[in-house]
């Protein structure tokens, strides 16, 4: 996964999301890459993810 070190992924988000409701995909556990996405959300200032699996 491309990291925020590897300049990939730009941080300068202006505002928060606040709540995010996120249901990882049957698949991605499966494959156990569903924590893929809760991760990259849980980066994002003022927002918190309430994360179903």
């Amino acid at each position: 996964m491309a990291s925020s070190e590897d300049g990939l992924i730009k941080r300068h988000i202006r505002r928060g999301l606040w709540l995010v409701a996120y249901q990882a995909p049957c698949h991605g556990r499966v494959q156990s890459i569903d924590d893929i996405t809760e991760n990259f959300l849980r980066l994002i200032a003022d927002t918190e993810v309430n994360a179903t699996k």
